[in-house]
C-alpha cells in the first residue's frame, strides 16, 4: 500500500477547507487547521510534506506569515514547503523567503494543484 504525501491546508473560511479537502483527499493525506493555536500544536506531533497557507486567517494576534516564520525558526530542520493564499497581488505583499511559492484568491483549483503537485512530488 502506498503511503500518500502530507498536506497541511490553514485556512478559517470552513468551506473552503471542505473543497480543498474534497479535491486534493484523492491525491493527498489532507490535514486541516483553521487558527494559530492549532497551527502550533499540529507542528508539534506533524511534519507535512507541503502546507497551503492562508495570510489572512481570523486571528488577533497572528498572520498565516508569521506562523510559518515561528515554525521554521523553531524547527529549523523542517523541511516541508509552503505557498501562501493570499487576496493581495505579488506587487502589494512581499512574499517572505519561508514561502517557496504563491498563489492568489480567487483560488484556480487547476493551478493550485498543479503548484502542490510540483513541490511535493518532486
Amino acid at each position: 500500500m502506498e503511503i500518500k504525501k502530507k498536506l497541511l491546508i490553514l485556512e478559517d473560511d470552513r468551506i473552503s477547507c471542505i473543497m480543498y479537502q474534497a479535491h486534493f483527499g484523492d491525491f493527498y493525506e489532507v490535514d486541516v487547521v483553521h487558527n494559530a493555536k492549532d497551527f502550533l500544536q499540529y507542528f508539534k506531533e506533524n511534519k507535512p510534506d507541503a502546507g497551503l497557507i492562508d495570510v489572512n486567517i481570523k486571528d488577533p494576534e497572528y498572520t498565516g506569515i508569521d506562523l510559518v516564520k515561528m515554525v521554521k525558526s523553531s524547527q529549523p530542520e523542517l523541511t516541508t514547503d509552503f505557498i501562501l493564499m493570499t487576496a493581495y497581488s505579488k506587487s502589494e505583499l512581499k512574499i517572505p523567503d519561508e514561502f517557496c511559492d504563491y498563489h492568489q484568491k480567487p483560488i484556480e483549483l487547476e493551478r493550485l494543484t498543479a503548484q502542490i503537485k510540483s513541490i511535493i512530488d518532486k
